[in-house]
């Protein structure tokens, strides 16, 4: 037994040494783990194709950043990711500032309002500013109500960053 288990060693040895961090390698058979495996920092590169392949992970399809606020119009930042803060340019006017610069300003954003339907007359839309550029290290957000009103939702927004 104790042979058996010096060559398994001894073949575990080769391996790791064949392998080596800068290459590409597949590794196929049933492999069993003692704990769950994780993937510390990984590089993800390339943008997606026309069509992409399913089950692929491209960089330009990551969540850049996200917040959940509470009290509309004194934005306080309940949980996020890459969120340094939140600036408050008035009535239904914030400017989400992003902890990390996104690649670019070609990202997607995408709203809402946390606003209770049932005791509100009116509905709260979150769109990005028309007038205002899209920025690497911020997005500025208008609070529009259905009546065209500049409007603060009153128990805050959550806004969402994809791409770039």
């Amino acid at each position: 037994m104790r042979r058996f288990v010096r060559r398994i060693g001894d073949i575990g040895k080769v391996i790791a040494a064949a392998l080596s961090a800068s290459s590409n390698e597949t590794i196929t058979g049933t492999w069993t783990f003692s704990t769950a495996p994780t993937i510390a920092n990984p590089a993800i590169t390339g943008d997606a194709p026309a069509t992409p392949t399913a089950d692929v992970l491209y960089r330009d399809g990551l969540v850049r950043g996200w917040v959940e606020t509470s009290g509309g119009g004194a934005w306080t930042i309940d949980d996020d990711f890459n969120v340094s803060s939140i600036t408050d340019n008035g009535t239904g006017d914030l400017t989400v500032n992003w902890a990390i610069d996104l690649p670019n300003a070609n990202y997607v954003v995408i709203g809402m309002s946390i606003t209770d339907p049932f005791t509100s007359d009116v509905g709260t839309i979150l769109n990005a500013r028309s007038n205002t550029t899209k920025l690497v290290g911020s997005v500025r957000i208008s609070c529009v109500s259905t009546a065209a009103a500049g409007s603060d939702p009153t128990d805050g927004v959550c806004v969402l960053a994809v791409g770039g």
